[in-house]
């Protein structure tokens, strides 16, 4: 997860440009991916807010897998929990922990169980 990317051809330093500063290979591609998986990101992160952990999981898994970065692995961290949280509501569930994720789900816990850096880019 190196989040200083590099030209696929002469391992040049990438400026954010489509066309390599020294070698002059077209990293179109490459800047397409990462905006696919920035965009992927921003879903997940709406999807948080929605309460739609399923999809949030998702989104920052395909993220993950497209351009993996250290914030793409705190919100893949994150939304797994919180899948994992939502799926533990069933009706077989002890009721002493019912009421905690349920604030949980209903967000009204999760800005004081994780820090906001997770909810960020």
């Amino acid at each position: 997860m190196d989040s200083a990317l590099r030209c696929p051809v002469c391992r040049a330093g990438f400026r954010g440009t489509t066309r390599c500063s020294r070698c002059g290979a077209d990293l179109t591609r490459l800047m397409t991916l990462m905006v696919t998986a920035r965009h992927y990101r921003n879903k997940a992160r709406k999807a948080i807010c929605l309460r739609k952990f399923e999809e949030a999981s998702a989104l920052s898994t395909s993220a993950q897998k497209i351009h993996a970065t250290q914030a793409g692995k705190r919100l893949y961290l994150l939304t797994s929990w919180l899948r994992n949280v939502d799926e533990l509501t069933s009706t077989t569930m002890h009721h002493s922990f019912r009421s905690l994720l349920s604030d949980l789900k209903s967000m009204r816990l999760l800005g004081k169980v994780i820090p906001s850096p997770f909810l960020r880019q």
